[in-house]
């Protein structure tokens, strides 16, 4: 039987044409066409289709799938024909064939019905097929190289579908893990993950998922298999289908637990360096109320000892009293001890000096409590802090050295409570307000006028801002890029190793997810805005940073 004579049984006459027509186009196609009856024979194929089998076309015709092709591939084919007829819609699907060496070929098979002419079903089915086997090949191999891409990294990449649920990771996170990937697919998280976080990391998921948002978590803690706890960054990402619905989550996660320990050795250290600059005005600071303090006690003592000697003589003369042998020279005695003891002076000068003592002592011991604050370092846990008081604190550590070049001036207005680290906080602050002061230093050696740095605080809707003004230089406008890098300073040797604002800007941004600016000009000074989230804040603000807030400057 002919291909044509094959394709044309059942067909009328009226059609036979516009079939040949059909046949002599189909022949010319690179693509495998055919066509088969009801019961799955074929009654048409193309050259092409022929050579996809790999018999001549007339060993084919009348033939089924499971005379041509191995079972379990016959199986498949026919599985798909039996869909077609019994739906009547047509059915696009990717098909596996081996070839006559023994390699499978893929084919992208569109299969549709051969409907009857009197409308009572389908007679049979037709097709093409595209050989797309170097295309998947080449699809594989990118994906071999891929893997062996993300599997070299030592980032944890992550992929999640719907609820939150792992599909694939690398080796990094399954290394991490202690899992294969049989046993890491379907599961939430680790069985050995604190409830608490495997919480967060769903929610953070769902919003990923919910938003098409990039999320970025700059810190989060991740459990290993053997109960180490890491420090990581992460950044999230949703994966859309062609439809631009996400279909899963990215995650990619790096282990910052040494760098956060090298930046925790880094801020000790320029803790000390300020502490270090700051301790004569400190000693300074302490040493005038306590000279006053011995002054005034070395008074009190010696009028204490002069009313006790004085009480010495009433006694004696309360005796001669009650014996009856008061004379002139009895009141002479108490008139002269009075004298000797400058009862008026004693009484006029007493409580003056009590009050100054007291006073002195109040004032070393803000300091001191300001000092200790200052010093005590975070342990990593956030708090509930007024800054309004962390400013106080920090303005009476660096009181001495401020004050010998300008005027402090405060406008501190009423603030909500910030989660924070205080004495991140009190480091971050610290450094800005002795920039102030080491600029307008820099404008009264030239010029011996004192300086002004204004202390300025306000809340905001979502926002606590603390801004530090002065009266110095101003930043040059060829620095202003690089004054955030680090180790860059224009101070002379030794005197900075320009980390206080590396470090500012650091705590500021990435450990408390606020912001760092500032406004220049040159000749007339530099403010410094530090904004920062307040407790009122949703946990979705709170768990990541979006990457145009970075706290660039202004």
């Amino acid at each position: 039987m002919s291909d044509l004579a094959g394709l044309q049984t059942g067909v009328s006459s009226t059609g036979e044409t516009e079939l040949a027509d059909f046949c002599s186009f189909a022949s010319q196609l690179p693509g495998a066409w055919w066509s088969k009856d009801a019961a799955g024979r074929y009654v048409y194929v193309n050259p092409a289709a022929a050579r996809s089998i790999g018999r001549p076309a007339l060993e084919i015709l009348g033939r089924t799938d499971a005379e041509l092709f191995p079972k379990d591939v016959a199986a498949a084919l026919s599985a798909h024909d039996e869909r077609v007829r019994r739906t009547g819609e047509n059915l696009e699907a990717f098909e596996e064939i081996p070839d006559d060496d023994g390699d499978t070929r893929h084919w992208y098979c569109a299969k549709f019905p051969l409907l009857a002419p009197d409308d009572s079903g389908a007679r049979g089915t037709a097709g093409f097929a595209i050989d797309v086997t170097s295309v998947m090949r080449r699809a594989r191999d990118a994906e071999a190289m891929l893997q062996q891409i993300l599997d070299a990294m030592t980032d944890m990449v992550l992929v999640k579908g719907e609820h939150s649920r792992l599909e694939w990771a690398n080796k990094a996170f399954l290394a991490t893990y202690g899992m294969s990937a049989t046993q890491l697919h379907g599961i939430i998280d680790a069985p050995f993950t604190a409830t608490d976080h495997t919480q967060q990391y769903v929610k953070d998921d769902l919003y990923v998922f919910s938003t098409g948002r990039r999320l970025e978590i700059p810190e989060e803690p991740l459990t290993c298999h053997d109960g180490k706890v890491l420090t990581v960054h992460t950044v999230k990402v949703p994966i859309f289908d062609s439809n631009g619905q996400v279909i899963k989550t990215l995650g990619v996660s790096r282990d910052i637990t040494d760098r956060k320990r090298m930046e925790l050795e880094l801020r000790h250290a320029q803790k000390l360096e300020s502490v270090g600059r700051l301790a004569a005005g400190i000693a300074h600071e302490i040493n005038t109320p306590i000279q006053f303090i011995g002054d005034d006690m070395h008074f009190i003592r010696k009028a204490f000892e002069d009313v006790l000697a004085l009480c010495d003589t009433y006694q004696l003369f309360v005796q001669r009293a009650a014996g009856g042998a008061v004379s002139a020279a009895d009141v002479a005695e108490i008139r002269d001890a009075e004298a000797r003891a400058g009862l008026a002076f004693v009484s006029k000068n007493v409580r003056p000096a009590l009050d100054a003592v007291q006073e002195g002592m109040t004032r070393v011991t803000t300091l001191v409590r300001a000092l200790k604050e200052f010093g005590n370092p975070d342990q990593g846990e956030r708090c509930e802090a007024d800054i309004n008081l962390e400013l106080a604190n920090t303005l009476s550590v660096s009181n001495n050295e401020l004050r010998c070049v300008a005027d402090v001036e405060l406008d501190l207005g009423t603030l909500p409570g910030v989660l924070c680290c205080p004495g991140d906080l009190r480091q971050v602050f610290l450094n800005l307000l002795l920039n102030a002061a080491h600029s307008i230093a820099d404008v009264c050696a030239r010029t011996g006028q004192r300086g002004r740095i204004k202390v300025t605080t306000r809340a905001l809707e979502d926002k606590v801002v603390v801004s530090i003004s002065d009266t110095g230089t101003g930043i040059p406008e060829d620095l202003r890029s690089k004054i955030f890098d680090p180790f860059f300073t224009t101070k002379e040797v030794g005197k900075g190793i320009g980390q206080g604002l590396t470090m500012a800007r650091m705590i500021v941004v990435a450990k408390h997810q606020g912001s760092l600016t500032f406004d220049t000009a040159m000749g007339v000074g530099t403010t410094f805005h530090v904004a920062l989230p307040h407790a009122g804040e949703t946990p979705e603000t709170q768990g990541f940073s979006s990457p145009d807030a970075q706290g660039e400057p202004a």
